[in-house]
């Protein structure tokens, strides 16, 4: 069992938190993933530095939005060089974060060091996201030119992920809280995914991203697992839709909070996400606001008929071999139905993929329209979310919610053992504003 570290004072802010959230219905704006300490660190003169690497949970993903470290120092008068490393297990290692500071103080003093969006930003390639054998490397190096000792009495590195997503610009805040069967109701962790800006010229603007379980809190938890997908749409009218997508199994609260430009209102909406009412729509429009949600069933639309007949291409997706199950292939596809162009085939685009340490499987990603075809079509503007469930049992089920306005067909294929570039679809339907979730479960 990985040894865990409890400090009065962090207790008692934590509590506070709670309580603050428990009577106002709002999350705190981060979750504590980890917090390790190091109370004896070796005396080191000038370039000779001191370095220990930090285990994360073995089996879990966390994905880093904030980190700190706390330093109590002292030196006749010494630059410390205080650097954060991520060691991958697969390399290769990268530099997260590093600050100098300076300390001419005989007696302890404690200096604390945060990571600003600027340095995070420096570490795009692993989408900040710690996995499995990776490590934290925290590095101290003291350059006295007299020639002094530099001490490090006491050392703290905390790890952080964001619990909710703040627009800067706006004011809108959105947050959600899950309701598990594991530890009762638990702030959901936010993974930013992109923004689009001035979308074909017109003036829109979208974001998107997930909320999921913190690996703190359940098992199953994982930045690569999600459980409420996220747009948001600001209209170039001023219109704002926070849209959300139910993608997991407890009951999940939806929140949002936007302040109107001119400070004349503070509005606030909330709704409850599940099995059955899968998507909730809050909106912010000329100094008002309200909430729908859809009653969704996961069966095509009636009266829809996608064309099977046409010749499309199709995404393979390949779920590794693991000691209990073998490797598995599936295709699925999407097309746009676009006004005077008929269907057009949608851009793929695969997120992310993550296995529960019981076993289960996931992977995620959406389709967007090609900016070819129309100004809305962009890269960080999606149409269609989609989520494939590996169940250990040998269940899977292929999850897609539509996020747009025009009819979106879906096509999945059969299971398969082995890959082939062509594979038949044995599943299709049509998703559209009043059906946005579609199912299709093998065997």
């Amino acid at each position: 069992m990985k040894e865990k570290f409890c400090f009065i004072t962090s207790v008692f802010v934590l509590c506070g938190l709670f309580f603050f959230s428990a009577l106002t219905g709002v999350s705190s704006a981060q979750i504590e993933l980890d917090e390790f300490s190091l109370n004896t660190v070796p005396v080191f003169v000038n370039d000779f530095g001191y370095s220990h690497d930090f285990t994360p949970s073995i089996g879990v993903e966390w994905r880093v939005d904030g980190i700190e470290v706390e330093s109590t120092l002292r030196s006749s008068g010494g630059n410390f060089r205080i650097e954060v490393r991520v060691i991958r297990a697969g390399g290769p290692d990268k530099l997260v974060a590093a600050w100098n500071q300076y300390v001419s103080n005989a007696n302890p003093v404690t200096h604390t060091h945060t990571t600003d969006e600027n340095e995070l930003n420096n570490w795009p390639k692993f989408d900040r996201i710690l996995e499995k054998g990776d490590k934290i490397r925290l590095t101290y190096r003291v350059d006295n030119p007299a020639g002094g000792t530099g001490f490090v009495d006491e050392s703290k590195l905390r790890i952080y992920s964001d619990s909710d997503y703040v627009d800067e610009d706006t004011g809108l805040r959105v947050w959600a809280v899950i309701d598990t069967e594991e530890k009762g109701r638990v702030d959901a962790a936010w993974r930013f995914g992109g923004r689009a800006d001035n979308i074909g010229g017109m003036g829109h603007n979208a974001v998107w991203g997930h909320f999921y379980a913190s690996p703190v809190d359940v098992e199953w938890g994982s930045p690569n697992n999600p459980d409420v997908f996220v747009k948001i749409w600001y209209d170039a009218s001023g219109r704002i839709d926070v849209n959300f997508f139910h993608v997991s199994v407890p009951d999940i609260e939806v929140y949002s909070s936007y302040v109107t430009p001119d400070d004349d209102a503070s509005l606030h909406e909330e709704g409850v996400t599940n099995l059955y009412w899968r998507y909730v729509r809050h909106c912010y429009e000329d100094g008002q606001s309200y909430e729908e949600a859809n009653y969704e069933d996961g069966n095509p639309a009636e009266g829809y008929v996608p064309d099977l007949t046409g010749t499309f291409g199709v995404n393979i997706i390949n779920k590794p071999t693991t000691p209990a199950t073998p490797e598995t292939f599936i295709g699925i596809w999407g097309m746009i139905n676009i006004d005077q162009k008929g269907p057009r085939p949608a851009a793929f685009r695969l997120r992310g993929r993550s296995e529960t340490p019981d076993g289960h499987y996931v992977i995620w990603g959406y389709f967007h329209a090609d900016p070819i075809d129309v100004f809305w079509g962009d890269l960080n503007n999606p149409d269609l979310f989609f989520k494939i469930w590996f169940d250990k049992s040998g269940r899977i089920d292929v999850n897609f919610f539509h996020v747009s306005v025009p009819e979106i067909e879906v096509f999945s294929t059969a299971p398969k053992p082995n890959f082939s570039p062509i594979l038949p679809y044995v599943d299709a339907g049509t998703t559209i504003m009043s059906d946005r979730y579609i199912r299709f479960t093998y065997p």
